[in-house]
C-alpha cells in the first residue's frame, strides 16, 4: 500500500496530463487515478514529493520490522517433525527425493577403460 502511494504520487503528473489529454474509456480510467487533484503547479508537486520523501523514510523501516518478525515467526517453526496425519506426504516425498539424487559423479568425458 505505502508503494503505491510513492508511485502514485511520482507519477501523478504524467497521470493529470494523461487525463485531460485522452478520449473514451483511457480518459475515465486516468480520471480516476487523479483521485479528484488536477492540481499540477509547482507548489502543489513540491508537497507531492516532500509526501513521497516522508512516506519513504517511514515504509522502508517499517518493512525491514515486517519482513524481520515474519521470519523469526517462521524460523522459530519446528518443521522437522510433521504432524500426525501427514505420514503419507512425508513417505511420498521421501521417495520422490531418493529417486531425484543423483547416484555419484558424473563423467566430464567420454569413459575409457
Amino acid at each position: 500500500m505505502v508503494r503505491s502511494v510513492e508511485i502514485w504520487l511520482d507519477y501523478r503528473r504524467e497521470i493529470v496530463a494523461l487525463s485531460q489529454r485522452t478520449r473514451g474509456t483511457l480518459r475515465f480510467v486516468y480520471r480516476m487515478l487523479t483521485l479528484g487533484s488536477n492540481n499540477v503547479s509547482e507548489r502543489s508537486l513540491r508537497i507531492d514529493e516532500r509526501l513521497g520523501y516522508f512516506i519513504t523514510l517511514i515504509g522502508i523501516p517499517s518493512a525491514f520490522l515486517l519482513h524481520g518478525y515474519v521470519g523469526f515467526i517462521f524460523g522459530s517453526q519446528n518443521f522437522c517433525e510433521p504432524a500426525p496425519n501427514s505420514w503419507k506426504i512425508l513417505r511420498a516425498t521421501t521417495e520422490c527425493c531418493i529417486l531425484l539424487r543423483p547416484l555419484g559423479p558424473r563423467p566430464l568425458g567420454p569413459i575409457s577403460h
